[in-house]
């Protein structure tokens, strides 16, 4: 590429017939000013010059000459003369187009010209293309490249940033094809010799200029919605690639940062644009399968510890800490929202060492913007810290120790941390402990499961997930079949439809292996807080066993509960601190009913099951996040104390019952 142009030999702006000399040589000054210092007060005195132009004659000559039709088509090494010229003035079109978009941002709304970006739509695609051809021509860590990547990147910086929301033609403009694939080519393009992504950091001091863009674009949902559409009419490989480049520019952020050609904060910003297009990105959308995204998230993860750790010995270090508190939370905002397995996410983000940044993080962030923010990113983990793979991964970081000490000053900090090593010390017990060496827990659906499974003749190796419903899980052929007799042939099309109608991510919380989890953790806290049954004052524990005496009402007509019948409730909602117990009646009329009035038999025929043996059967329910704050799984279990290998009566689960309130 030649050195950049001389002003007079490829002038940029050309008079208009009715615009006097004078007031084209003071325009062009001021451009000549922007492009020489580009300080605030050149940018204050071209804004006001433009605001009071009465067209847009000066902008429509800038974009004239970016003409594509002009873009050479011969290789650098066969440039003439000619060609030369057409990239300098092209060149320069495209500086004085980035010196008006930024002055834009010093004018008063009213005198931001209001047809800018529908002008700007007439010439995009020759505008995007000759930016596409300039950068591709500039030598690598060039003075020429990293002006056209600076002029790329402020370009679509000041569309999204300085041009009202009120011009008709913005969203336009954003939204285009062009405008995604340019982003796009930002983001992923190598150098060919190097391999290095083009970057554009104007000094140690400053956050890449070219990031900032990526993270400015994903503000608008109707911009990020074209862009995820754009690529998913790419390939798999081109997806892949972006995926890629985005943990690539992490890595280049760290190492820039490791080597001191990046201060701190700086590092701290540049990386927050980036983690926030990436999560954005990645949120609602199944552009990348999840054996892609999951050890992108570890390694970005990495990353991120890898500059929060450097950032805490930055004396200098005060802005920045809300901004990676906000990286955690993005990204566990994606794990928990939008993934399509929130555990998996989730054990692959903790094996990063993500719980370990917010740890150290919530501290300083509660000093600068209070305990809300501070402690956001973890009350995201809470509800999912029963998970056997959360635990696992918390495990093999030596995550536990992180809450047995203050994570913070404030009362809500403390309460917080209690409840984590309140979950810590249970996941324990249920993983490592007490219920291990209990055998295997029973998941299976059928009402009937304790008489049908002690004379099945092919119990299941693994409990199997019914085919049409893909909710009710037997354990063997023979419960499946009573069940399909007693109630499932009437739900199986109900729940059938209720869970097509789910994303991927409610579908992976009511897996066999979260099943399992969340009857491992009922179990655990009946025989840790409850005590033998009766806990009623109906029945006397020498009742004789009564198993199946009450069969399946088919009546329609309502079963009333016996008035001393008692639930006991475990609810994740208020911490999971507890068991509580709970009249069965008063349970039964504000719980169990559906909006129409109904209860679900199968609740009604575990109550049943529960009053014939009260004296060795309890009704355990647990209530566990589904869909953010808004929905939860019910977990009703029946639970029978059976004694083994000489030791006293233990709580085990018979059967259970699942709904989503």
């Amino acid at each position: 590429m030649p050195a950049r142009r001389n002003r007079k030999e490829g002038a940029a702006i050309q008079a208009p017939a009715q615009v006097s000399s004078t007031q084209v040589n003071k325009r062009r000054m001021l451009f000549d000013r922007v492009s020489e210092t580009g300080n605030e007060a050149s940018l204050v005195a071209l804004a006001t010059f433009l605001s009071g132009e009465h067209d847009l004659e000066w902008l429509e000559y800038i974009l004239r000459f970016l003409d594509a039709s002009q873009i050479p088509t011969v290789a650098f090494v066969h440039f003439t003369d000619d060609d030369r010229k057409r990239c300098l003035s092209a060149e320069s079109q495209l500086a004085d187009l980035r010196s008006a978009l930024m002055s834009f941002r010093y004018m008063d709304a009213s005198g931001v010209p209001s047809k800018s970006a529908r002008l700007l739509i007439d010439y995009w695609d020759s505008v995007t293309k000759w930016m596409r051809y300039l950068i591709l021509l500039s030598p690598p860590q060039s003075a020429e490249l990293r002006a056209m990547l600076a002029y790329a990147a402020e370009i679509l910086g000041s569309i999204a940033g300085h041009i009202p929301k009120s011009d008709e033609g913005r969203h336009e403009l954003m939204t285009l094809s062009h405008t995604i694939d340019l982003i796009i080519f930002l983001l992923t393009h190598t150098n060919k010799k190097t391999g290095e992504h083009y970057s554009s950091f104007p000094s140690p001091r400053e956050p890449c200029r070219v990031v900032r863009v990526f993270g400015i674009w994903t503000h608008s949902e109707d911009v990020l919605l074209s862009m995820k559409a754009r690529i998913a009419s790419f390939s798999s490989i081109s997806r892949r690639a972006i995926l890629n480049s985005i943990l690539s520019r992490a890595k280049e952020i760290d190492a820039r940062h490791r080597s001191g050609s990046l201060e701190g904060a700086p590092a701290v910003m540049t990386f927050f644009s980036l983690s926030s297009f990436a999560t954005q990105l990645l949120g609602r959308s199944r552009l990348w399968p999840a054996k892609a995204v999951s050890p992108f998230l570890e390694d970005f993860v990495q990353t991120l510890r890898s500059i929060r750790d450097r950032f805490v010995k930055d004396s200098a270090g005060i802005d920045g800490w809300s901004q990676l508190s906000m990286c955690a939370t993005g990204l566990l905002l994606f794990a928990t929202l939008y993934s399509s397995s929130p555990t998996k996410s989730l054990k692959y983000l903790i094996r990063g060492g993500i719980l370990q940044c917010i740890d150290g993080d919530i501290p300083r962030v509660e000093s600068l913007v209070g305990p809300s923010q501070a402690l956001r990113a973890l009350q995201l983990v809470l509800p999912y810290l029963y998970h056997s793979k959360v635990f696992r991964a918390m495990t093999k970081n030596d995550d536990h120790a992180l809450f047995r000490r203050p994570i913070g000053a404030s009362q809500e900090a403390e309460a917080l941390r209690m409840r984590v090593a309140n979950w810590s010390e249970w996941a324990t017990l249920v993983y490592t402990g007490q219920n291990v060496d209990g055998g295997q827990i029973v998941t299976c659906s059928n009402i009937k499961h304790w008489d049908t499974s002690s004379h099945c003749v092919h119990p299941a190796l693994t409990p199997k997930r019914c085919s049409r419903c893909h909710v009710a899980i037997y354990c063997s052929q023979e419960c499946q079949e009573e069940d399909w007799v007693a109630y499932h042939s009437q739900d199986s099309r109900p729940l059938a439809h209720w869970y097509s109608g789910l994303e991927d991510t409610n579908q992976s919380l009511i897996s066999l292996e979260v099943r399992v989890d969340q009857l491992r953790h009922l179990e655990l806290h009946a025989n840790l807080q409850l005590s033998c049954p009766p806990l009623s004052k109906i029945p006397t524990p020498d009742t004789p066993r009564a198993l199946s005496q009450v069969p399946p009402d088919s009546s329609g007509k309502a079963y009333t509960c016996l008035p001393d019948s008692v639930i006991a409730v475990w609810d994740i909602r208020s911490g999971g601190t507890g068991v509580r117990l709970v009249p069965l009646a008063s349970y039964q009329e504000t719980a169990w009913k559906s909006p129409d009035g109904k209860v679900d038999p199968r609740l009604m025929a575990c109550v049943k099951e529960m009053e014939a043996d009260p004296g060795r059967s309890i009704l355990v329910e647990g209530i566990f996040p589904f869909i953010s704050d808004e929905k939860f799984i019910h977990l009703l279990v029946v639970m029978k104390a059976l004694s083994s290998g000489g030791q006293g009566p233990r709580y085990r689960t018979v059967t259970n019952v699942i709904r989503v309130v």
